[in-house]
């Protein structure tokens, strides 16, 4: 359990590229994982930025790489990772990561957060209440081939839905049933990663993604979880309140 020594405000800083983009830099101090801090900068290439997460001796022990898009309403997380020795440290370092481009949404107004997760990588994401956002076709058909194989106890159904999806998506030739596909491949997703996530972390094993995913976090989703994410922050010693 990580127990807080004092909390600190974020440091919102306004960056001039093509738009006003705000990063916020942290600090975090924790009888646990002691003082980290979070600093952003601003790197080649249209509106990015790459986060490090610093511990007091200067050493990174995480990095994000994201950019912020006014036009698209969003942030994109292109690449997070967190150094090997330290992700099942309980130091919760990519929990700190994800919660600054929250507040990075907010304070930019922006309506959702867009990544593509690793395999390993999809349920720790829909911790955070990301949710599928399947646009791809190939994507679609190995999500679907995926659930419709899982006929473990419990996931009949959904494995019953997704062959019944791949039925109909043979038996589509328009580009606009396709797509509308996609959309229904990505709530049957979410039901199916929620249906997992219900049971104990040694389960999840059972049910592996074997492939990356499109998954995407909205204010939307955020403002009616809010009490879940200021407990968090204030977990992490950090002053914001959403």
């Amino acid at each position: 359990m990580i127990n807080i020594s004092q909390l600190t405000k974020p440091t919102l800083k306004t960056i001039q590229n093509e738009d006003l983009n705000i990063i916020c830099n942290l600090k975090s101090i924790s009888t646990t994982a002691g003082e980290i801090i979070i600093k952003n900068t601003p790197q080649e290439g249209y509106q990015k930025y790459y986060s490090e997460i610093l511990n007091t001796k200067g050493e990174i022990l995480g990095s994000d790489t994201f950019g912020i898009y006014q036009e698209k309403n969003s942030i994109c997380d292109f690449y997070m990772e967190i150094s090997k020795n330290l992700r099942q440290s309980k130091l919760y370092l990519g929990e700190i990561l994800r919660l600054k481009s929250i507040i990075e949404l907010i304070e930019n107004g922006l309506n959702s957060i867009e990544l593509t997760s690793k395999e390993s990588a999809v349920y720790f994401h829909s911790k955070y209440y990301f949710k599928p956002q399947i646009k791809e076709f190939t994507q679609r058909d190995y999500t679907l081939k995926a659930i419709s194989n899982d006929k473990q106890v419990g996931f009949e159904e959904l494995s019953q839905k997704a062959q019944a999806l791949i039925q109909n998506i043979q038996k589509s030739d328009t580009p606009e049933e396709q797509r509308k596909y996609c959309k229904e491949s990505s709530i049957l997703a979410n039901e199916y990663i929620t249906k997992v996530t219900q049971q104990s972390k040694e389960e999840y094993k059972k049910h592996p993604f074997k492939f990356p995913i499109d998954m995407v976090l909205t204010i939307k989703d955020i403002i009616e979880n809010k009490t879940f994410f200021n407990q968090l922050i204030k977990k992490h010693g950090i002053d914001y309140e959403i």
